[in-house]
């Protein structure tokens, strides 16, 4: 469980001082931060096992962070921390496939046992090797988010990164534009022209028919 990475996120500031100093007991790598924004922005750049998010902040919503986190990572394991009980809530965050809900103040032992669950739920799942195979000698390296062909690694820019991350998460499956506008290239509008030039110059990078269009829906990614 030391090994385990956590993205913490509450919006005030001596709640989130103390629990993170009440996390880290647990697990040493902890990140926190006080808004889903900044929550998004770092989940972005760094790979996350387990995030623990207050449901009730202002602008975007505990809730709504664990949505876009899901559209491409079915994988990280979610603790959800609020004072309030309403079941509205409750129902929402189940959809959203949480590991637990912990009611304010965190007791230290609840604490425990929910990252106990967590690691449980992650070494369940954990496959052999943590490299999926594309075909035609390419693989990706999930935890990375790496882009291997005869296991060197493959460059890629930051927006190829995020794309290829979230067609390997739907792979053999459609992931239609208005999801790829929403998980890459986040608040900022997506254009024709700027996904066209992404794909154009990701599709390089892979093997030819790897990376197909589908007319009015969006681009799937298939093995080779």
């Amino acid at each position: 469980m030391e090994k385990l990475k956590v993205l913490y996120i509450e919006d005030e500031e001596a709640i989130r001082q103390f629990n993170t100093l009440l996390i880290q007991k647990f697990c040493p790598e902890t990140v926190a931060v006080s808004n889903a924004a900044d929550g998004l922005r770092q989940y972005k750049k760094t790979f996350f096992d387990i995030i623990i998010t207050d449901i009730d902040m202002p602008g975007l919503s505990g809730l709504d962070f664990i949505k876009r986190v899901r559209e491409s990572n079915e994988r990280v394991r979610v603790l959800i921390t609020t004072a309030y009980t309403d079941k509205d809530y409750l129902f929402e965050a189940i959809e959203l496939r949480l590991t637990k809900y912990l009611e304010k103040p965190i007791d230290e032992k609840k604490l425990q046992k929910a990252l106990q669950q967590c690691a449980l739920e992650l070494k369940k799942q954990q496959s052999p090797s943590e490299d999926l195979d594309l075909g035609s000698n390419y693989s990706y390296r999930k935890r990375s988010k790496t882009l291997l062909k005869d296991s060197e690694i493959i460059p890629l820019k930051k927006r190829e990164t995020l794309l290829l991350h979230l067609l390997v998460s739907h792979i053999e499956c459609v992931v239609e534009y208005d999801q790829i506008a929403r998980v890459v290239w986040e608040e900022r509008e997506m254009t024709s022209n700027a996904l066209r030039s992404t794909i154009k110059d990701l599709r390089k990078k892979l093997a030819d028919g790897m990376l197909a269009n589908v007319s009015g829906l969006g681009y799937k990614l298939t093995k080779i």
